[in-house]
């Protein structure tokens, strides 16, 4: 009898206070930690121009020859909920401007991105408050093969995270008001996710395609745990020596849904001598469910530029190119 009013009591306990995040979507168009892929719509799964491609397709490690390691940092929207409500949002980074950092070679790469901290202490006409602090941090492993012309890879990911979250309500004692804690939160998390890729190339065409976030789960101690929505994304892209033309498309897995939509367009300049490999790249992309006026659609723009081994990018995605709703992302990497 005294166990099952223990089990009582917990079951309670959890009902009483409902975890406060459990929405879980991290391979959105405006979730990217590239800016190459942000310059291009948010959605380029096809193309190993990109020094963050353990994160965007697995497979493309199979067709790189040499190492590089960048450095990814993002200057978030002043009204990044704006965004969210086209663009199904999840947090965006508010205070650290760090966004991660990858390492890749032939075939295997490694990772680390910051994917969600949300900071804020809010306070009502009534005097309620409420106090969030939430990080979720992902550490990566990708690897691919090849069989011919078609590539294969698979990112593995290790989740670490934490939340503290105040529930205050304001409460009148005689002559004073004092605030009351209804609800506290400090919970850590682990877990674990995975993303299968694909790629091949014809031509001057190349073909990408990845389940994103195929198997997850983040533990919550004390809490219920939570399952990351699953994605699919794939691209194609024609490129030339000048410009570069693609197309994508990012919706969730088995669910009847409207898909994102993107296309992008780069041109290409360089200039110097060959053998100095120093060239710019402007880019050009727009991403949504329904292009149906400016509001709905995420207009991208980017700029890169290379010289030997070093090299930077620059992005900024806006919604309806309204100043107060775009975020910047801005890269720094080595090698080639």
């Amino acid at each position: 009898m005294r166990y099952l009013v223990s089990i009582i009591f917990i079951l309670n306990v959890s009902l009483l206070f409902s975890f406060p995040i459990t929405d879980y979507d991290f391979r959105l168009p405006t979730s990217v930690i590239s800016p190459i892929e942000g310059s291009c719509g948010g959605i380029n799964v096809a193309s190993n121009n990109d020094n963050y491609i353990v994160f965007t397709n697995p497979a493309l490690l199979a067709t790189i020859k040499k190492t590089n390691f960048s450095v990814s940092f993002i200057l978030p929207s002043k009204n990044y909920e704006t965004i969210g409500s086209v663009l199904n949002k999840v947090p965006f980074l508010e205070e650290n401007k760090f966004r991660g950092f990858a390492f890749q070679g032939n075939k295997i790469g490694l990772g680390y991105q910051v994917l969600s901290e949300d900071k804020f202490d809010i306070q009502n006409e009534a005097g309620d408050k409420i106090y969030q602090d939430y990080k979720l941090n992902s550490y990566l492993l990708g690897f691919s093969d090849s069989i011919d012309n078609y590539h294969w890879g698979l990112s593995l990911k290790l989740l670490s995270g934490r939340l503290v979250y105040l529930k205050q309500e304001k409460v009148l004692t005689g002559n004073e008001s004092i605030l009351v804690t209804k609800e506290f939160i400090d919970s850590r998390a682990l877990g674990y996710s995975s993303d299968l890729g694909l790629h091949t190339a014809k031509n001057n065409f190349s073909f990408g395609f990845v389940v994103n976030d195929i198997l997850s789960k983040i533990y919550w101690k004390d809490y219920n745990s939570y399952k990351i929505k699953t994605r699919v994304t794939t691209s194609v892209e024609y490129s030339s020596d000048s410009y570069i033309l693609g197309f994508g498309l990012n919706n969730r897995w088995n669910i009847k849904t409207k898909p994102f939509l993107n296309t992008y367009y780069a041109y290409k300049y360089s200039f110097g001598r060959p053998d100095d490999l120093q060239y710019s790249i402007l880019r050009f992309g727009v991403c949504s469910k329904e292009f149906k006026d400016q509001d709905n659609i995420l207009f991208n723009l980017g700029l890169g530029y290379m010289y030997r081994i070093f090299k930077i990018d620059i992005a900024l995605q806006s919604q309806g190119w309204k100043a107060n709703q775009t975020q910047y992302l801005f890269s720094v990497s080595v090698g080639e």
